[in-house]
């Protein structure tokens, strides 16, 4: 079942896909996901509120800071995800 859940945060939105997928989005862009109980959050690169998102996804400590990937590894690895079901594969 595929279902959008509103977040803790005002304008942070949850798709909840099969196989306990979750997509994180920060108003209309996708900035973090599971897979496989892996969470892939994408470096900010946007504003304060997007920060605060991010923060409430994973925790927003340093080690946390330091996992978060580049906009472009993101949503390559995003995309093998939604088009072939392969991440960490």
């Amino acid at each position: 079942m595929v279902k959008l859940e509103e977040g803790d945060i005002k304008h942070l939105r949850v798709l909840l896909l099969p196989d306990g997928v979750k997509v994180y989005f920060s108003y209309e862009t996708p900035i973090a996901f599971t897979c496989r109980a892996r969470l892939v959050v994408r470096v900010n690169d946007w504003k304060v509120m997007t920060g605060k998102h991010l923060n409430s996804i994973d925790g927003g400590s340093c080690e946390a800071k330091e996992k978060r990937v580049s906009g472009e590894a993101f949503e390559k690895s995003l995309e093998l995800l939604l088009r072939w079901g392969m991440y960490g594969e």
